[in-house]
């Protein structure tokens, strides 16, 4: 048995007994996860994170502890080349991407599904035209703020932001928007154009192209439309333009106070 199938028989162990998998204390305080709460936001040091940085402050290579490190950097010249070599000889790289593009998208969902599944302006509720909305406006200081001094200029993405969401209980401050909705705001000076002027807002109706009428009632998105509507929809397509109605509606904003 090698290492790394001895490290995965710890951690299942670990994980059967109800212990955290880094600091193996048990994990009470954050049911439903490998990790105990503190591990979670990288308070505690796991043992190997330890012997690094005990390895770090000595200035030897946190890896073999033997020589000292490159400049601007933890390992020495020769861990540097071995590791390197393993990387490019390993599937690591492709099966890290894939169970991090699940654990982004899993993430995104949570975040979502909390701050209520629907834009607040409009209604819309497919997933992939929802995004997370600075309530105040000030998204961009917000961001500047969780990277810190490690931003260096560059611009912080949606995996870290929900990450921060996630790790911080999810606080108020943040809605859901679509992605128009949101952008408009941005536009409009912090006013959706749905709810500018006299609250104008917007309602989807299915054109029926044979006949030139409005189809069903009124709907907040096209998600809404029932599917006997929407399947009436999709067999027309085929043969003949037909078309989504988007149509104006006024409203008392008094109502969203």
């Amino acid at each position: 048995m090698n290492g790394s199938e001895r490290q995965k028989r710890h951690r299942e162990k670990l994980i059967l007994e109800g212990k955290c998998v880094v600091c193996k204390q048990p994990n009470f305080d954050n049911a439903g996860k490998n990790r105990c709460g503190s591990c979670t936001s990288g308070k505690a040091r796991s043992d190997n994170q330890s012997r690094r940085h005990s390895k770090t402050i000595q200035n030897l290579c946190n890896l073999c502890g033997k020589n000292p490190p490159n400049p601007d950097k933890l390992r020495c010249e020769e861990c540097c080349v071995k590791q390197r070599e393993w990387y490019k000889n390993s599937d690591y790289r492709e099966r890290n991407r894939v169970l991090d593009k699940q654990r982004r998208k899993e993430r995104r969902i949570k975040v979502i599904k909390h701050y209520g599944s629907e834009c607040a302006c409009c209604g819309e509720k497919e997933l992939y035209f929802l995004s997370i909305d600075h309530v105040n406006e000030d998204g961009a200081k917000h961001r500047a703020e969780i990277m810190g001094s490690a931003a260096k200029g560059r611009r912080i993405g949606s995996t870290i932001f929900y990450r921060w969401l996630e790790r911080n209980n999810f606080p108020d401050g943040f809605q859901v928007l679509c992605h128009n909705c949101n952008m408009g705001k941005h536009m409009n000076g912090g006013i959706c154009p749905h709810k500018d002027g006299i609250g104008q807002r917007f309602v989807y109706r299915v054109l029926d192209p044979i006949n030139r009428v409005l189809i069903g009632d009124e709907y907040n998105s096209q998600s809404d439309i029932p599917e006997q509507i929407r399947g009436r929809f999709d067999e027309l397509i085929d043969t003949t333009e037909c078309e989504i109605v988007r149509m104006s509606q006024s409203c008392d904003l008094s109502d969203d106070q």
